[in-house]
């Protein structure tokens, strides 16, 4: 799947106890939406035991404009080269209805990019360690 987004950002809401990272095809928040969260109040980083299997209240989830979750899943991310690709566990691309491997052009304001980008490594390298994707190009 290749998607050419027009916005992305993270947002720290505090009312709703999330830190979020999100990305999607148009402006307006339409098209293929993702968003990456987790609970913003956590200990970070993670203190959890290195053989915690409670992904829903122990990793980031992974949502989608559709409104489907899943928990944990993120194999890796790299931003490092255009377009970014984004590879997904089976398990999640098939909960997510997406393809494992998401390559994206970010066509977006570059301060919208770098908080982007430093709002996702906050969200996606907190939680389970078997959960955190390989990460370049934060």
């Amino acid at each position: 799947m290749r998607l050419t987004v027009r916005a992305c950002g993270m947002d720290e809401d505090e009312d709703d106890e999330v830190l979020e990272a999100g990305f999607s095809e148009h402006e307006d928040g339409s098209g293929v939406a993702i968003l990456f969260q987790r609970d913003i109040f956590a200990e970070d980083p993670w203190e959890g035991p290195e053989d915690e299997t409670d992904l829903f209240n122990n990793s980031y989830c992974v949502t989608t404009g559709a409104g489907a979750t899943s928990y944990g899943g993120v194999v890796s991310i790299d931003l490092s080269q255009r377009p970014a690709v984004f590879t997904l566990s089976p398990r999640v691309a098939n909960t997510l209805k997406l393809d494992e491997v998401i390559e994206v052009d970010f066509e977006v304001p570059e301060q919208d990019w770098n908080d982007f980008k430093a709002g996702l490594r906050r969200v996606v390298t907190w939680g389970v360690p078997s959960q955190v994707p390989e990460v370049r190009g934060f």
